[in-house]
């Protein structure tokens, strides 16, 4: 690469040293301006959208070299009006520039304009979002400038990445961009209550999927708005509305589960893509129960990490419905995760934990089976009704549905053969004579 432009971009990158008085400064700008008309790089061909291959950046050359160096330009305050103007020129053809590695270079940097021409910014970003082609520089869009742009103007951001998601699709193309995409929309829902996010998402959940990846791109930037406190009041807050995104993904994958195991009466005549859509189905529910999970601090976490406690009683309230749900889910992962959330809760709501918890073992059955409900979620039962029996006795005598179902539970495990549900049985035994 030119010797020259490597000189005149260093100078550029060190513009906080130097003043614009400098006679050097001008200069670079003016080798800057003279670089962005070289014929290097020519166009390469675009690349198919895989992870891969959007990590395999195309040679860079000396145009794209001057267009990160006129972007960094276009970000400082004191450039003179004429040479602001000339410089943003040259970066509106460079943004139409046929190789995509100089237009990545306009994308990527593109907040360089947002606080001195927050205009030229928003024509530049919109000219993109609906023709650019090449995956990669939606991607360094997504990632570098409307990620970064969300907080201060959610609905423009929004709208962008609504344009470009309805032009890629959330399940062709490139899974990277998707992701960046799915996250504007769940967070333009859940924290700036974005109308059209929450439309974009209602539709991406009508779609069938084979893959978690979509659905798991939507709830993973979520999890600490489960435990966030806003002041809102309750079904009104950023919570509320994060929860809400968690319950409609778990129905998702609920009802495609029911959808496909309904058209088999064996597993074993599942076809390639049914087992596909089963499996990514139930790796959904594990991520949702493990995230609701994740998100409540245990003692341990406060004690020695320093976790700030979350508000239990409100996150039981709020994800009423969630919770629900996933009591229904039968499967391993699924239950090992909700189980372990039932211990995070006992003390805050031990009548609507022991109700969740005989729901989700499924007491009504003739018996429990040990073999599905592991070691570990036994050792979780075990601290959950002993902390009941030790700290909630008087609720157990006044409530007679949590009675009944912690009964329900210690019987489904007697029958099962579980030896210590039968101490279990007589301290409840006990416990309910002492009244």
């Amino acid at each position: 690469m030119c010797s020259t432009l490597v000189m005149a971009a260093a100078v550029i990158g060190r513009r906080e040293e130097v003043p614009w008085e400098e006679p050097v400064v001008p200069w670079s700008v003016h080798h800057l301006l003279s670089s962005a008309s070289d014929p290097d790089p020519v166009a390469e061909p675009e690349p198919d959208g895989t992870a891969e291959d959007l990590r395999n950046l195309p040679p860079s050359g000396i145009r794209s070299e001057a267009a990160r160096g006129l972007m960094r330009v276009a970000s400082m305050d004191d450039v003179p009006s004429e040479v602001r103007a000339e410089v943003q020129q040259a970066i509106v053809l460079l943004s139409e520039d046929p190789a995509s590695r100089v237009r990545l270079e306009i994308a990527g940097n593109l907040t360089a304009l947002y606080s001195t021409d927050e205009s030229l910014f928003w024509r530049l970003a919109e000219g993109l979002a609906e023709h650019e082609s090449s995956f990669q520089v939606l991607l360094f869009l997504s990632a570098n400038t409307l990620s970064r742009l969300l907080h201060r103007q959610p609905g423009r951001v929004v709208s962008l990445a609504v344009q470009i998601l309805e032009r890629t699709g959330p399940y062709g193309g490139s899974k990277e961009l998707a992701d960046h995409l799915l996250a504007i929309m769940a967070v333009g829902h859940a924290v700036y209550a974005e109308p059209e996010a929450d439309v974009q998402l209602r539709a991406l959940l009508s779609l069938p999927f084979s893959t978690p990846d979509a659905l798991d791109a939507v709830i993973r930037p979520l999890r600490g708005a489960l435990i966030y406190d806003d002041g809102a009041s309750d079904g009104a807050s950023i919570r509320a509305r994060a929860i809400s995104v968690y319950e409609r993904v778990a129905n998702r994958a609920q009802d495609q589960f029911a959808e496909t195991t309904s058209r088999h009466a064996d597993r074993s005549t599942l076809s390639p893509d049914d087992e596909q859509r089963l499996r990514a189905a139930l790796e959904v529910l594990d991520t949702v129960a493990a995230q609701v999970s994740f998100a409540i601090p245990d003692d341990r976490q406060i004690e020695k990490e320093g976790a700030a406690p979350a508000d239990v009683g409100r996150l039981m309230r709020e994800a009423r419905g969630l919770l629900e749900l996933l009591a229904d889910v039968k499967h391993p992962g699924t239950h090992s995760h909700f189980v372990d959330l039932l211990v995070k809760t006992v003390h805050e709501d031990p009548a609507k934990t022991i109700r969740l918890l005989a729901r989700s073992l499924g007491t009504g059955e003739a018996e429990i089976d040990l073999r599905h409900n592991e070691q570990l979620i036994l050792d979780d039962v075990l601290k959950i009704i002993r902390a009941v029996l030790a700290d909630h006795r008087d609720l157990i005598q006044s409530d007679r549905e949590m009675r009944e179902s912690l009964i329900a539970i210690l019987d489904g495990f007697v029958r099962a053969g579980w030896l210590k549900a039968y101490e279990m049985a007589a301290q409840l035994e006990g416990a309910v004579r002492s009244e």
